[in-house]
C-alpha cells in the first residue's frame, strides 16, 4: 500500500459490532462514537480539529479570506417591519453585531437613528452564542414572549416581557422546542408545547434548558405536550391541555380563532405536510379538569393532506390544504355543521375559494389581512408572486407589484389592519421592505438596503434548465461574473438540497458572492427533487423509494455546469447542509469523478440509525425506517452515506469536509463522526484531504453568532481553493 499523504487520527475500530436486519448483516465498527460524552469521542473530536486546522493553514489566503468577509458583511441589515398593537418594530444589525437587535418605534416612518431598543439579546452571552428563536406578542401587542437557545441548541427558555414598558415578567419556560406560542386575547395565558427534560440530562443533574449541556445529549425526542400557561404563576402549575401517551413522535401548534373564542389544535407526524385539525371552544378547554376531558370537534382525524389556519369569520374557518390539490389551495370549512367522520376526509365538506394553479404555480403561503382580504404567494418556476384575493368569495383582486424576479421573505400583517408589510429579495437585490395599501392597492417602498464593497452590475444571475437521467426537467439559478469566459476553467460551487418539500428560491448572500468575486467563479443552485419548487408531486419524486432521484439530478446539474462551459469537474466544489449534506456525502461516494472538492454541513449520514436520535424519527416521512420493512432497508442501506464508502476502481476521490457542532440536538454530531472515521479507515490511503471540522457551542445553523459565521465560511472557502487550486 502506499504511504498516506496525511495522517488521520487513530479511531478504535469495533469489529464486533454488527446487527442483522432483514437477513442482512450491518457492521457499526464506529458506534462507540454515538456516546457524546465518552472521553474517547472528546479525543477524537480534539484530534480531528487539530488535523484540520493544521491543512487549513496551507492555505495562504485564508486570513484575507476572514478579512474580506468581515468587511463584506459589515453593512447595516434589517428584517421587515412589523405592526403589533399601537407599535412597530424591527430586527436590526449593524454590520458585525453577533444577534439581531429588536427596535421600536411608535410609527412606521419613524427615523431609524429613532427607533429605541426593545430586545437585544448580544447581552445574554459574551460570545453570541444567545440567540432569539420564536417569538409571539399577544393580539394587543402588550405582551411579548421570546425563546432563547444557547450554544445553536434547538432547545429553548422562554421569557417575558411587557411590550409597552419594556420590563421583563417573571414568567419563564423550561425544556420548549418546536413550538410556537399563543397568547389568549385577554392576555391571562399563553399556550405553547413542550418536552420533558431529557433523561440523560436528568441524570447528570442538568436542571434547566439553559444549561450550556442542553443540546449536546442524543437523546431520542418523544411525546411532545401541549400546555396552558397562566401569566403570573409558576411553570410547575401549568395546565396539561393535550398528550397522546400512545404515539411518541407527534408534534402540535395551538392556534386561537381570529376572535379568540375557539382552540385550533394541529397535529402532526414526521416532517410530511400532512395534519389533523381539532377545535375546542377556549372556555371549555380552560375549564376542564384535566386533558381527558377536554371534548375536541375533530374536523379533520386524518393524514391525508395537510390543512394550516388562515383565518375564521365565526363558524366558518379558512384553509390553506394540499387536499386533493398537491400544489395546494385555500378552502374554507363550516364548523358548526357536524362532521360524521372525521376519520375519512370531509371533502364534501369543503368549499373551495382560491383553487389549485392551473398552470403549474404552487400556493406557498395565505394570510387574512384587512377586514375581508387575503394575500397569495405563489412560486411560479422557483420564483414568487403576490396577489391579493377577497377572503369570503376567493375572488382575485389585484397584483402586488414586486421589484423583479425574486423572493417575498417576509410578510406581516393582520386583520385589524388595513396596510401590510413585506421584503423582496434575489440574488443580485439585498433586499427591500414595502408597505402595501389594501385600499390604494399601491405598495410604498420603506427603505432598501445597500451593500458597500461590491458592484453588483459585475454579476448575472440567471435561471437554466437541464435534464435528469430520467429525462425529468430540473431548473437550477447560475450567478457569474458578467465577464466569466466559458472555457470550462472557472471554479464553481454547486449547492443543493432536495428534501422535506422544502424550496430554494433567490436569495442574498455576500459570502456567496464572495465566492464568486474571489474565485473570479460561479455559483449554482440546483433545485432538485424532494423540494417544494413544484409542489407536493415534486417533493415525493425524491423521497422514500424515490430517493435516488435526488443524487441523480445533482449529477445531472454538475454535468449541466460542464456541457454549458461553466467549469470542470477538478474545479467543481458541492456544498449542501442537513438534508443536503446527505446529498453531498451520496454524491461523494456514488460520483466521486464530478467533483473536485465536497464539503457536507451537518449532514445525515447513518440512514439505518439516523430515526433513534433527538428528532429524528420525525424524517422518516421522507426517508423511510430501516427497521420497519424490508424494501425501505433496502432503499436506505442502498445509499445511506456511512454503508457504502468503497474505494473506487480508479483511485480518485474529490477533498472532503464534513462540519457540524456539538450542540447540534437536531441532525447530532455523531453522523458526521461514524462518517469521517470510516471515511478515513477506507480512503485515508488515497491523495484527497479528508477532513472534519467540529465547532464548540454550535447548533445546526440557526441562532449562529456573526464571528462564527464567518469563521465557518472562511474554512470552508479555504478547503475549496485547496481543493480546487485555486489562489486567493
Amino acid at each position: 500500500m502506499a504511504s498516506r499523504k496525511y495522517t488521520y487520527p487513530a479511531c478504535r475500530r469495533d469489529e464486533q459490532v454488527v446487527e442483522t436486519l432483514f437477513e442482512t448483516p450491518v457492521a457499526d465498527p464506529y458506534r462507540h462514537l454515538e456516546d457524546p460524552d465518552a472521553e474517547e469521542t472528546a479525543t477524537f473530536v480534539a484530534e480531528q480539529n487539530k488535523v484540520t486546522s493544521a491543512y487549513l493553514e496551507q492555505c495562504a489566503g485564508r486570513e484575507r479570506l476572514v478579512e474580506k468577509m468581515t468587511a463584506a458583511y459589515d453593512y447595516p441589515k434589517a428584517g421587515v417591519p412589523f405592526r403589533k398593537g399601537p407599535a412597530y418594530y424591527r430586527h436590526r444589525n449593524s454590520g458585525l453585531q453577533n444577534q439581531y437587535v429588536m427596535y421600536k418605534a411608535d410609527a412606521l416612518d419613524t427615523p431609524a437613528n429613532d427607533w429605541s431598543v426593545f430586545l437585544d439579546v448580544n447581552t445574554l452571552s459574551d460570545d453570541g452564542t444567545a440567540a432569539l428563536r420564536a417569538s409571539a406578542f399577544s393580539h394587543d401587542g402588550s405582551l411579548f414572549a421570546y425563546g432563547i437557545s444557547r450554544g445553536g441548541s434547538d432547545w429553548q427558555t422562554v421569557a417575558f416581557k411587557d411590550a409597552a414598558t419594556g420590563a421583563e415578567l417573571d414568567d419563564s419556560l423550561e425544556w420548549v422546542k418546536f413550538s410556537g406560542y399563543t397568547f389568549t386575547h385577554d392576555n391571562a395565558g399563553v399556550f405553547y408545547s413542550r418536552y420533558d427534560a431529557p433523561a440523560s440530562l436528568t441524570s447528570a443533574a442538568v436542571a434547566s434548558s439553559a444549561d450550556n449541556a442542553a443540546g449536546t445529549e442524543t437523546d431520542k425526542l418523544e411525546f411532545q405536550k401541549v400546555y396552558y400557561h397562566a401569566m403570573g404563576t409558576p411553570q410547575a402549575d401549568d395546565k396539561l391541555v393535550y398528550h397522546d401517551a400512545t404515539v411518541a413522535d407527534q408534534f402540535y401548534g395551538v392556534n386561537l380563532s381570529d376572535d379568540g373564542l375557539t382552540v385550533i389544535l394541529s397535529i402532526s407526524s414526521g416532517c410530511d405536510p400532512v395534519n389533523k385539525v381539532y377545535i375546542a371552544p377556549l372556555a371549555d378547554v380552560l375549564a376542564a379538569p384535566s386533558a381527558a376531558d377536554i371534548a375536541w370537534n375533530k374536523l379533520v382525524d386524518n393524514f391525508e393532506a395537510g390543512y394550516d389556519f388562515v383565518a375564521n369569520d365565526g363558524p366558518v374557518f379558512y384553509f390553506k390544504t394540499n387536499l386533493d390539490a398537491p400544489r395546494y389551495r385555500v378552502v374554507s370549512l363550516d364548523t358548526s355543521v357536524a362532521i360524521p367522520e372525521p376519520a375519512t376526509t370531509p371533502r364534501d365538506a369543503f368549499t373551495e375559494l382560491v383553487p389549485q394553479s392551473t398552470t403549474g404555480d404552487v400556493l406557498q403561503f395565505a394570510m387574512a389581512v384587512g377586514a375581508d382580504k387575503l394575500v397569495v404567494s405563489w412560486m411560479r418556476d422557483v420564483k414568487e408572486i403576490l396577489e391579493i384575493f377577497e377572503l369570503a368569495s376567493g375572488t382575485r383582486i389585484a397584483d402586488v407589484p414586486l421589484p423583479g424576479v425574486g423572493t417575498v421573505a417576509s410578510v406581516s400583517g393582520a386583520r385589524q389592519y388595513e396596510t401590510f408589510t413585506f421584503k423582496f429579495v434575489s440574488f443580485l437585490y439585498p433586499g427591500s421592505s414595502f408597505e402595501y395599501s389594501l385600499s390604494s392597492g399601491e405598495a410604498r417602498l420603506i427603505d432598501s438596503t445597500e451593500v458597500p464593497g461590491f458592484d453588483l452590475d459585475a454579476y448575472t444571475a440567471t435561471q437554466e434548465f437541464y435534464y435528469s437521467k430520467d429525462g425529468t426537467r430540473i431548473p437550477m439559478f447560475v450567478i457569474a461574473p458578467k465577464d466569466l469566459v466559458r472555457d470550462g476553467s472557472a471554479p464553481a460551487l454547486l449547492y443543493g438540497y432536495g428534501g422535506f418539500n422544502i424550496s430554494l428560491t433567490p436569495y442574498f448572500s455576500v459570502f456567496r458572492l464572495i465566492f464568486v468575486s474571489e474565485f473570479k467563479g460561479v455559483l449554482a443552485i440546483a433545485n432538485i427533487r424532494g423540494g417544494g419548487e413544484y409542489g407536493e408531486e415534486w417533493h415525493k419524486a425524491g423521497s422514500l423509494g424515490n430517493k435516488r432521484n435526488c443524487f441523480d439530478d445533482f449529477a445531472a446539474a454538475a454535468t449541466h455546469l460542464f456541457d454549458a462551459g461553466y467549469t470542470s469537474a477538478p474545479r467543481l466544489a458541492i456544498n449542501g447542509g442537513s438534508n443536503g449534506g446527505l446529498l453531498v456525502a451520496a454524491c461523494f461516494n456514488q460520483f466521486p469523478h464530478l467533483f473536485g472538492a465536497a464539503v457536507a454541513d451537518v449532514g445525515v449520514l447513518d440512514m439505518l440509525r439516523f430515526h433513534k436520535f433527538s428528532v429524528g424519527s420525525a424524517w422518516c416521512s421522507d426517508y423511510g425506517n430501516a427497521e420497519a420493512t424490508e424494501r425501505e432497508f433496502r432503499v436506505l442501506h442502498a445509499y445511506s452515506p456511512l454503508h457504502n464508502v468503497r474505494a473506487p476502481a480508479s483511485g480518485y476521490v474529490p477533498a472532503l469536509l464534513l462540519t457540524t457542532g456539538d450542540h447540534d440536538d437536531r441532525v447530532v454530531p455523531l453522523h458526521s463522526l461514524k462518517f469521517i472515521a470510516q471515511v478515513q479507515h477506507t480512503l485515508g490511503h488515497l491523495d484527497a484531504p479528508l477532513m472534519i471540522r467540529v465547532e464548540v457551542k454550535a447548533g445546526h445553523g440557526a441562532g449562529k453568532p456573526t464571528s462564527k459565521i464567518i469563521e465557518e465560511a472562511a474554512d470552508k472557502y479555504a478547503f475549496m481553493a485547496l481543493a480546487l487550486d485555486v489562489e486567493l
